[in-house]
């Protein structure tokens, strides 16, 4: 009630597009969980940080959870100075009103105990009149038919199906004059809670979930009250199979254990494993749909039970097989695997020339660990220690030996010769060097470059130099103003940027270059840049302006600083100008801020005597489609609605030309 009032009455800009609706249903789906300890976790590690966590919001379209320990009372002092920001982002990140409406209240409290505000406490909080205050707390709490829409299961699950018909038929013949807490007391008199205390919970609750919840009614027969009235039941389906998937996967090693006794003989043995590899996955391990209508939530004690009776059902009774630990066979033998595969695969490669047979597909692959993946996802690497000798009939019944091929790598046993492997090696070495050479270059104005030869800064600035030399053209592109597109909701995230106009654009591309060719299209689109900075601000820009440590390619003087937010600073009469160069190998539209890029551009978002510019190069290889975009802040002010996020994992905006 609290933030639906106080939405209504002290909503401002931004807060204003949220729906009534979208605040009481996201209010009201928030679910409180408590533990005992709460600790960050990155890579496996704990992190201690600076100070203890006594809760989290736990951000979710269907679950919006706030997780609390133990140690944090909730009082009027903690839900207003703690915890508001936090419930606030669970309803809506441009809800901004609750927070000091909360404080207020807590400041106006008798105690610090949480407590219903009075409606003079209310009024005062939100500096109204009593009279607004009263009048929209009667329109949230008494409505009649949503009374009499929770009421319906209720009588039947009181008084059985045909009560509730009677209810309903009463309803429809009395209408609007229909008393609901007369009829209770006439016809549910005897019931376990009281005809008011019916009518208080239907008032109080949002929905049948809350109200089941609040007379404490049996689950399963609510819901069958509600499937005779035709109506559909209650369901935490998908909160209930995350928990079943969850404890699951807390009884993973103890699963993988008990398969692993089951068919070790079959493995000892050279039997076909195929039935243990379909079982690592679990699906046999089935969800009991039952559940949805008869349980509100799921223990671990239950799915326990649940997970025993299935195996037993599948596997029967449990083996007594001494075997080693599962992560300690797994990490040996892949260790064994990978350097057997390391040592053999030039032998195997000469076999199959001289025999004309063909390599399997596995061997043929530029990593050892293709050999390793294919042994391990056969199952043959989970249950013993093993060592080279036996890796090639391992290799066999996955059936990845070549076929014909003794399980030997002796060469003489094979026919091979000493030079004819050596030669192998030196092959499948000179095909590596092609293969890493061709990940590293780039394709630049039609001529293939190698970013790790030692003058490819001075022919890339040769062959950008003598096209710009020929063609003024890119420049006149430059300067043509362009209007970008104002988006209704551009969705800034906290970390990461990106802008957009032509959808497609290039984002899949672009996330296959290597780091050795995103560090070639910093430095192109940068010259270019620095070219086209030279004509616009003539007179105020030199070689000191370049911030950045790509100057060190052209330049002498400072190494440069990547850590300051910018690539160039020119200081001119009217302003200080910083410019961030983005690129893209077409026109996507799209690039990307880092967390540092987006505070500095932040800190001058009123565009005072520092302003932040993004110089933007598409086509950055490709010289004669070359020219320099010049975007507006995508943090200032007046100008954050021109950009739009198109991605939640990365930094990336999106913007459109009009």
């Amino acid at each position: 009630e609290v933030i639906i009032i106080g939405h209504e009455l002290r909503s401002e800009q931004l807060e204003r597009g949220i729906q009534r609706t979208t605040i009481e249903r996201r209010a009201r789906a928030i679910r409180v969980r408590q533990c005992d300890a709460m600790t960050l976790v990155v890579d496996d590690k704990e992190v201690s940080p600076h100070e203890k966590l006594s809760w989290y919001a736990f951000e979710h379209d269907d679950f919006p959870t706030l997780i609390l320990t133990k140690d944090l009372t909730v009082s009027w002092r903690t839900l207003a100075r703690t915890l508001s920001g936090g419930i606030s982002r669970l309803i809506d990140v441009r809800l901004r009103s609750l927070e000091p409406l909360l404080l207020r209240l807590a400041f106006d409290q008798p105690s610090d105990e949480l407590e219903v505000p009075g409606d003079e406490a209310l009024a005062s909080a939100l500096e109204c009149d009593l009279q607004t205050v009263q009048d929209l707390r009667a329109a949230l709490r008494i409505n009649l038919e949503h009374i009499l829409h929770l009421l319906k299961p209720v009588v039947g699950y009181f008084g059985g199906l045909d009560l509730a018909r009677q209810f309903l038929s009463d309803i429809d013949r009395a209408g609007n004059r229909f008393d609901a807490r007369k009829w209770l007391e006439l016809h549910l008199d005897g019931a376990e809670c009281t005809p008011n205390e019916l009518i208080d919970a239907c008032e109080q609750a949002a929905d049948r979930v809350e109200l089941r919840s609040r007379l404490r009614l049996d689950y399963a027969t609510f819901n069958r009250a509600l499937l005779e009235l035709g109506e559909a039941p209650l369901s935490n389906e998908a909160e209930m199979r995350q928990l079943y998937d969850a404890y699951l996967g807390r009884m993973r090693p103890v699963i993988f254990d008990r398969l692993r006794r089951h068919h070790a003989a079959d493995f000892r043995s050279g039997r076909d494993i195929a039935s243990y590899v379909e079982r690592k996955n679990l699906a046999f391990l089935a969800f009991d749909t039952g559940w949805i209508m008869t349980r509100e939530t799921l223990e671990m004690e239950t799915v326990e039970m649940h997970v025993s009776g299935l195996l037993s059902d599948v596997l029967g009774e449990d083996m007594s097989v001494e075997l080693p630990a599962l992560g300690r066979v797994l990490a040996s033998n892949r260790k064994a695997a990978r350097d057997f595969a390391i040592k053999s695969v030039s032998v195997l490669g000469v076999w199959c020339q001289r025999n004309d047979v063909l390599l399997p597909e596995p061997w043929r692959q530029t990593e050892a660990q293709a050999v390793v993946r294919h042994l391990e996802n056969s199952g043959l690497l989970d249950f013993e220690l093993i060592d080279s000798a036996e890796i090639p009939a391992l290799c066999r019944r996955a059936g990845i030996w070549p076929d014909g091929m003794d399980e030997t790598l002796d060469s003489e046993a094979l026919g091979l010769t000493k030079d004819d492997v050596e030669a192998e090696e030196k092959r499948r070495d000179g095909e590596r060097k092609e293969r890493e050479i061709k990940r590293r270059s780039i394709v630049f104005a039609g001529k293939l470059l190698d970013t790790e030869d030692p003058t490819f800064a001075t022919k890339l600035q040769e062959l950008a130099a003598d096209f710009l030399a020929k063609d003024e053209t890119w420049f006149e592109r430059s300067r043509q103003r362009t209007r970008l597109v104002e988006f209704e909701d551009p969705d800034h995230p906290v970390r990461g940027i990106g802008v957009g106009g032509k959808r497609g654009g290039t984002r899949r591309r672009e996330r296959q270059l290597t780091d050795a060719q995103r560090q070639a299209m910093g430095l192109a689109s940068e010259w270019l840049a620095y070219q086209f900075l030279c004509r616009q601000h003539s007179q105020y820009v030199d070689e000191s302006c370049w911030i950045s440590t790509n100057r060190t390619h052209f330049f002498g003087g400072s190494e440069g600083d990547d850590s300051a937010g910018f690539d160039f600073r020119v200081k001119t009469r009217q302003a200080e100008w910083l410019y961030e160069v983005k690129s893209s190998l077409e026109d996507s539209g799209e690039f990307e801020l880092t967390a540092n890029e987006l505070r500095v551009a932040g800190s001058t978002s009123k565009d005072g005597r520092r302003r932040y510019r993004i110089l933007y190069v598409p086509h950055v290889f490709t010289p004669d489609k070359w020219y320099v975009l010049r975007l507006p802040n995508p943090m200032g002010e007046a100008t954050r609605n021109r950009f739009t996020t198109v991605g939640r994992g990365s930094v990336r905006l999106r913007f459109e030309r009009r």
